[in-house]
């Protein structure tokens, strides 16, 4: 984990700035894979808006990520799996709320998990980010936004992460996320759910 940079607007050192370059560099890298024509887009408004969601991942991350938090919840919640102070549906909550304020045109953003039908249980969530019109949970044009997995803000190829089978798009304050069962394909084949805990 590159370090520095705890705060956003902190002064980060060489290697967080190297970092974050990287991350930007990844989404961006989804325009060489993606037919931009259907929406009319141009190289430089997409890399400015991949820049602004790597952006307000990393600012999202370091505003809540807290080693304090994560000290007191692991010694009162005993066993359970926090990252950064979070468990995985909680991190999965702050960054869509902080995604949610994107306004651009070439990502669609999902909330993604693993869903057990049998139990009817989730257990482990993360944020999709598509080219495209629609939300996908995994695919050449999705990239994962997951800290949970190591506690920073690593952004993913789908090909380098575990596959969800329920997708989400709409969140209700008072029921949770609602979202679709997908088949191996990735196709919905169940109608919304939620609250996702």
């Amino acid at each position: 984990m590159p370090q520095g940079g705890c705060k956003p607007g902190g002064l980060y050192d060489l290697a967080s700035k190297r970092w974050q370059d990287e991350q930007k560099a990844l989404v961006r890298s989804l325009f060489a894979r993606a037919d931009l024509r259907d929406t009319g887009g141009i190289r430089e408004g997409f890399e400015k808006e991949a820049d602004d969601l790597v952006s307000l991942y990393f600012e999202t991350f370091h505003a809540h990520a807290n080693p304090s938090r994560r000290f007191w919840r692991a010694l009162s919640v005993r066993g359970t799996d926090l990252r950064a102070g979070y468990l995985s549906h909680e991190w999965r909550t702050l960054l869509w709320k902080a995604l949610s304020r994107y306004k651009g045109r070439f990502f669609k953003i999902g909330m993604v998990a693993t869903y057990d039908s049998s139990t009817r249980t989730f257990s482990r969530h993360w944020i999709s980010v598509t080219v495209g019109p629609n939300a996908a949970a995994w695919g050449e044009r999705t990239l994962i936004f997951d800290p949970w997995i190591l506690g920073h803000p690593k952004v993913y190829s789908s090909s380098d992460h575990e596959r969800g089978n329920w997708l989400g798009t709409s969140f209700d304050e008072d029921i949770g996320p609602g979202g679709t069962l997908l088949d191996p394909a990735g196709k919905g084949t169940g109608g919304e759910l939620g609250p996702a805990e």
